[in-house]
């Protein structure tokens, strides 16, 4: 019966403790990580190129990004190599490997 009472007066599991679990037993952190390079697009490439690019969808280990003209097409791809590796260092569950752009239609 102690046993019974004691269990159930067990003190409850933090929400972040919850939360971590469920991320690890699913394995949610590279769905995660991918959603933050969404959020944090403009402070990855600089206000200028947000307004000029997004993400729009992830493809594997690639990452499409729409672009509004061929010029900043071509800035990106100036830029693919700090880009790269800011996105690799600051979401590596996110396992990156590549950017595609294209152009917005």
């Amino acid at each position: 019966m102690k046993d019974a009472m004691s269990a159930r007066l067990k003190r409850p599991t933090p929400i972040l403790e919850l939360l971590r679990q469920t991320i690890d037993r699913y394995h949610l952190a590279p769905a995660l990580a991918k959603a933050e390079v969404f959020e944090e697009w403009p402070r990855i490439v600089g206000a200028t190129l947000a307004t000029r690019s997004r993400p729009m969808r992830f493809q594997g280990e690639m990452l499409w990004i729409e672009v509004e003209h061929p010029a900043w097409i071509q800035e990106l791809n100036m830029l693919r190599t700090q880009l790269l590796s800011r996105i690799r260092e600051e979401f590596p569950e996110a396992k990156i490997q590549k950017l595609h752009f294209i152009l917005k239609k």
